[in-house]
């Protein structure tokens, strides 16, 4: 279920040039989310719709999957490989992929970034998926870092909790981190 609904949300560049109806939605379900074309009409793929639907309630998620002006780059499902220090001084390889990766540059070169992960979690409160996702979130800061050559603190980093209707309520929380 959780793999579908992220993969409805990869489907969204920028909400502005997105087609969020369900046809199209089932669409990006069989291109992105590797859902055969005869099993888009399941129950499942409705569940993850009516999801989907019931975030796009939230205005904060609105305003992150909208466009901000300058120049602006979006990655959804952005591969990283990345060389850092451990906790000891080793070098240690972190690999993995970010939901969303908003890069925003100046003159070309990256100046800030903003790290948007989707979790499904069925937890009662926000507290709880801050808690459970912490330390992946801050990996993911020090990943992107690296990356392009950024202090931390110009990474900033948002979980978008699609709430369990039957945990924690309907819609999205956006947390940041």
């Amino acid at each position: 279920f959780g793999t579908l609904v992220h993969a409805l949300f990869e489907g969204v560049e920028w909400l502005e040039v997105a087609a969020v109806d369900d046809a199209s939605l089932r669409a990006t379900l069989v291109r992105v989310g590797d859902v055969a074309a005869d099993l888009v009409d399941g129950a499942l793929v409705d569940g993850a719709l009516v999801r989907f639907h019931e975030a796009m309630e939230s205005e904060a998620l609105v305003q992150l999957l909208t466009c901000p002006p300058g120049e602006v780059t979006v990655h959804n499902e952005r591969s990283f490989e990345v060389q850092v220090e451990g906790e000891d001084g080793a070098p240690l390889r972190w690999r993995g992929f970010i939901d969303r990766l908003v890069l925003h540059r100046e003159g070309g070169r990256v100046r800030r970034a903003q790290v948007i992960d989707y979790k499904t979690d069925a937890v009662a409160s926000a507290d709880e998926v801050r808690a459970a996702h912490r330390e992946q979130m801050e990996a993911y800061r020090s990943a992107v870092a690296a990356l392009f050559g950024l202090p931390s603190s110009d990474v900033s980093c948002a979980l978008v909790w699609l709430k369990d209707p039957s945990v924690a309520g309907v819609g999205a929380e956006v947390l940041e981190v």
